[in-house]
């Protein structure tokens, strides 16, 4: 069974039971099953319960934290949780926004780091606006081509709409606080010229315009020409670690922050992880002679959104890199234990590549 299949089915035996009382956005929107339930899937083993929020998505919690999660908000305000709750829905369905057709798992370990990043990211009205239009993007398959708000939620039925399209997705994914912030933000995105959109009776229909789209560029663009952040591609593991510590350091001595998500904790699937990361990032650094097929469609991921990739490279692998790879302008190192230039080339044209290349912050240029 797969995870659309479990989820519409446990939706569907939950529905003689009483909506449940959400933990993270405290709405009355909710279906939690009566006995937790053994994880096959995403985390084998585990005992859970599961949740599917309207607002919040599908998630489960172990049953050892359960308690905790409830806990940890109940004295938060309604804005409090509502910011948590669309982080949580966020970072979760960035890349692939599927509603109650994926479930995300709530690691009991970390939910005082994700409340914390969450209330220290609460977005602004102009975020909002652009989250959005982000999130219609998202489920707009084809411009020009509308899609349906649903604002009746007696209407809902989980099997033929997958939630995509019933308002509290749209509420979480642009932390709204409620369908009167939500019609404003719908509102001024028309007046703008983002949005075409019209009421048939309780739903909205509404598309991006070549206006909004353009917008949509626009902004990443300038997001990412503002970051402060460089993604590390690179195999993980031990054997590469020492390549990641230079590869880190010689991001710093140009005032970047390096992302190594090797270094991070989250709870999302990896790859959806990274590619997230790699979106907001000013450049990438690539090691290229691993053959890792993971790095290989992260530096596509990256050229394919305009993002400068400096490649990298150990000597002694020169002929393990794709022939298609071994067109950029890659930087070869040594790297063996018995060296004396181990590392040497890396640390002293890493550094100057990056500022010629993306800048250096340090000095403002």
């Amino acid at each position: 069974m797969n995870k659309i299949e479990f989820i519409t089915e446990f939706w569907n035996r939950q529905k003689s039971i009483n909506d449940y009382i959400c933990p993270i956005c405290n709405e009355k929107i909710c279906k939690k099953n009566e006995s937790p339930m053994v994880d096959y899937h995403q985390n084998p083993g585990v005992i859970k319960y599961y949740y599917v929020c309207l607002r919040c998505g599908c998630f489960s919690v172990p049953i050892t934290y359960d308690y905790l999660l409830e806990d940890k908000l109940k004295n938060r305000n309604d804005k409090e949780r509502i910011a948590v709750s669309s982080y949580l829905r966020e970072i979760y369905e960035n890349l692939n926004p599927l509603g109650p057709n994926g479930y995300y798992f709530v690691d009991g370990d970390i939910i005082d780091d994700l409340i914390k990043n969450a209330l220290d990211n609460i977005p602004s009205t102009s975020e909002k606006l652009f989250k959005l239009l982000r999130t219609i993007e998202h489920i707009q398959e084809i411009p020009g081509r509308g899609i349906i708000i649903i604002l009746n939620k007696n209407s809902m039925n989980i099997d033929e709409l997958g939630g995509l399209s019933y308002y509290y997705y749209y509420l979480a994914l642009s932390c709204s606080l409620n369908i009167q912030e939500l019609m404003f933000y719908l509102d001024s995105l028309k007046k703008l010229d983002y949005l075409q959109s019209s009421v048939n009776g309780s739903n909205i229909v509404t598309s991006i315009t070549a206006k909004g789209f353009e917008f949509l560029e626009k902004q990443r663009i300038a997001d990412r020409s503002q970051s402060e952040e460089a993604f590390v591609a690179i195999k993980f593991g031990d054997e590469y670690k020492p390549d990641s510590d230079v590869i880190e350091e010689s991001i710093k001595k140009n005032g970047y922050k390096p992302i190594r998500t090797d270094k991070e904790h989250h709870v999302e699937y990896t790859m959806d992880h990274n590619l997230r990361k790699i979106k907001g990032c000013r450049f990438m650094v690539a090691e290229i002679s691993s053959g890792n097929l993971g790095v290989y469609y992260e530096v596509g991921y990256a050229r394919g959104l305009g993002i400068p990739v400096i490649a990298v490279a150990r000597k002694e692998n020169e002929n393990n890199i794709h022939f298609d790879l071994k067109q950029f302008n890659i930087i070869f190192y040594e790297s063996g234990q018995n060296s004396d230039d181990r590392f040497k080339t890396l640390q002293e044209v890493l550094p100057d590549r990056i500022a010629n290349i993306c800048g250096n912050l340090n000095n403002g240029s």
